[in-house]
Protein backbone atom coordinates (compact mmCIF):
# COMPACT_ATOMS: atom_id res chain seq x y z
CA UNK A 1 0.00 0.00 0.00
CA UNK A 2 1.47 3.30 -1.07
CA UNK A 3 1.42 6.02 1.61
CA UNK A 4 -0.87 8.94 0.95
CA UNK A 5 0.59 12.33 0.19
CA UNK A 6 -0.21 13.73 3.62
CA UNK A 7 2.25 11.25 5.14
CA UNK A 8 5.11 13.01 3.37
CA UNK A 9 4.53 16.08 5.54
CA UNK A 10 4.76 14.08 8.77
CA UNK A 11 8.55 14.27 9.34
CA UNK A 12 8.62 18.02 8.74
CA UNK A 13 5.59 18.52 10.98
CA UNK A 14 7.18 16.54 13.79
CA UNK A 15 10.42 18.48 13.45
CA UNK A 16 8.69 21.87 13.42
CA UNK A 17 6.51 20.83 16.34
CA UNK A 18 9.51 19.84 18.43
CA UNK A 19 11.22 23.12 17.62
CA UNK A 20 8.08 24.99 18.66
CA UNK A 21 7.62 23.06 21.90
CA UNK A 22 11.29 23.37 22.80
CA UNK A 23 11.27 27.10 22.12
CA UNK A 24 8.08 27.56 24.14
CA UNK A 25 9.54 25.73 27.14
CA UNK A 26 12.75 27.75 26.86
CA UNK A 27 10.79 31.02 26.67
CA UNK A 28 8.61 30.11 29.66
CA UNK A 29 11.72 29.45 31.75
CA UNK A 30 13.61 32.54 30.57
CA UNK A 31 10.65 34.94 30.92
CA UNK A 32 10.93 35.43 34.73
CA UNK A 33 14.52 36.60 34.25
CA UNK A 34 13.18 39.89 32.87
CA UNK A 35 11.90 40.65 36.35
CA UNK A 36 15.13 39.74 38.11
CA UNK A 37 14.06 36.23 39.07
CA UNK A 38 15.79 32.99 38.20
CA UNK A 39 19.39 31.82 38.17
CA UNK A 40 21.96 31.02 35.50
CA UNK A 41 21.56 27.34 36.40
CA UNK A 42 17.88 27.63 35.46
CA UNK A 43 18.89 29.04 32.06
CA UNK A 44 21.25 26.12 31.55
CA UNK A 45 18.54 23.64 32.50
CA UNK A 46 16.12 25.29 30.07
CA UNK A 47 18.71 25.11 27.30
CA UNK A 48 19.33 21.42 28.02
CA UNK A 49 15.58 20.76 27.84
CA UNK A 50 15.44 22.66 24.53
CA UNK A 51 18.26 20.56 23.08
CA UNK A 52 16.67 17.30 24.29
CA UNK A 53 13.25 18.17 22.85
CA UNK A 54 14.74 19.17 19.49
CA UNK A 55 16.92 16.04 19.38
CA UNK A 56 13.87 13.88 20.12
CA UNK A 57 12.05 15.67 17.29
CA UNK A 58 14.92 14.98 14.89
CA UNK A 59 14.97 11.30 15.84
CA UNK A 60 11.21 10.96 15.57
CA UNK A 61 11.11 12.68 12.18
CA UNK A 62 13.95 10.45 10.98
CA UNK A 63 12.02 7.34 12.04
CA UNK A 64 8.88 8.67 10.34
CA UNK A 65 10.84 9.26 7.13
CA UNK A 66 12.24 5.72 7.32
CA UNK A 67 8.77 4.25 7.77
CA UNK A 68 7.52 6.18 4.74
CA UNK A 69 10.51 5.01 2.67
CA UNK A 70 9.94 1.38 3.67
CA UNK A 71 6.25 1.60 2.81
CA UNK A 72 7.05 3.13 -0.61
CA UNK A 73 9.65 0.47 -1.29
CA UNK A 74 7.25 -2.29 -0.31
CA UNK A 75 4.53 -0.82 -2.54
CA UNK A 76 6.95 -0.58 -5.45
CA UNK A 77 8.08 -4.17 -4.92
CA UNK A 78 4.47 -5.41 -4.82
CA UNK A 79 3.63 -3.48 -7.99
CA UNK A 80 6.60 -5.01 -9.81
CA UNK A 81 5.63 -8.47 -8.57
CA UNK A 82 2.09 -7.94 -9.90
CA UNK A 83 3.48 -6.95 -13.30
CA UNK A 84 5.68 -10.03 -13.44
CA UNK A 85 2.72 -12.23 -12.79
Amino acid sequence: MRPRRRWYALPAGILLGSLGVGSLVFWLVIRPLEHGEGTPLRILAAFVVLVIVVAAGFLTSFVAALVIAVRRSRARREALADLDG
